[in-house]
């Protein structure tokens, strides 16, 4: 099944639109199932986390990634080290990759690296302990896997969507 991505677009009250992009900015893309824009993997997550406060810390930590990602200096920069770091490593036609997590309060945003700049987030779930359970880390190189697949067959762009989707309402 082929997955297809779009910008990350936040903006509440205002119209949900991606960040201004200045030269060298990281460009964060959410998954899309389908063309159609309800299908957004991030957006799905969001709506799955049990609690309004969760949702509401979710929304907030996409806004901050987004603002940080925005400046193009190495996110490292931007986050302490307890806050960003690589939370799993997967083995991808003989080269090691990282998945990288965000952890702002009891939110967890995992994302994956592309080249060119482009970060694709993978997951966006609520922990209230510190490590992920090895079930989690393999679902997590496992959508990572899929999109690197995908990406080797099909150039990127093929695969990003012009629309506007509303992933995320902040």
């Amino acid at each position: 099944m082929p997955l297809y991505f779009a910008r990350l677009k936040t903006g509440h009250p205002e119209r949900l639109a991606p960040p201004r992009d200045g030269p060298g900015s990281f460009k964060i893309y959410t998954i899309l199932e389908n063309h159609h824009q309800w299908s957004c993997k991030a957006r799905a997550d969001v709506a799955a986390l049990s609690s309004a406060e969760d949702q509401n810390r979710a929304r907030a930590c996409l806004v901050q990634f987004q603002l940080n990602a925005a400046h193009g200096l190495p996110l490292p920069n931007m986050y302490d080290g307890t806050a960003l770091h690589a939370t799993a490593t997967f083995t991808w036609r003989h080269h090691e990759y990282k998945i990288w997590r965000i952890r702002q309060s009891t939110i967890r945003t995992c994302f994956i690296y592309l080249n060119g700049k482009r970060i694709v987030i993978l997951k966006i779930l609520a922990k209230r302990r510190g490590e992920l359970s090895e079930g989690e880390k393999k679902n997590l190189s496992d959508s990572a896997i899929e999109i690197l697949e995908q990406l080797a067959c099909r150039s990127f762009e093929s695969t990003e969507l012009e629309f506007h989707p509303v992933p995320i309402s902040v």
